[in-house]
């Protein structure tokens, strides 16, 4: 995993599971969904699949004050050299909604092989 880009580069091709856990904050009432998607790419950057939606939530909904999180759970087959990233769209109002601990345990990433 490349902490500057977000990516996950697989180091050898097969069906790596992925498990994403993201912590949104400032959430507000217009904040009606929240999507999380799943994309993987060639090593140069030619997207392989267009994206998979896996979760659709309303954030504000479950949101505790003012934080909600979105999970993805998928088996995805890539070869060795492609990447995977992960990313979140909220939708439903003007105002910026951050994930929250990026650098600690309340967003995370794992994947295994």
């Amino acid at each position: 995993y490349n902490v500057s880009n977000g990516r996950y580069t697989a180091i050898r091709g097969g069906i790596h599971r992925i498990k994403a856990r993201i912590t949104l904050s400032g959430l507000l009432v217009g904040h009606t969904a929240a999507d999380i998607f799943l994309r993987t790419y060639s090593s140069g950057g030619t997207p392989i699949s267009s994206g998979i939606r896996t979760t659709r939530i309303n954030p504000v909904a479950i949101a505790v004050g003012g934080l909600a999180t979105i999970e993805l759970n998928a088996d995805v087959l890539i070869d060795a050299t492609q990447y995977l990233e992960v990313s979140v769209a909220v939708s439903g109002s003007t105002k910026v909604v951050d994930i929250f601990g990026a650098s600690g345990g309340w967003s995370t990433l794992e994947v295994s092989l």
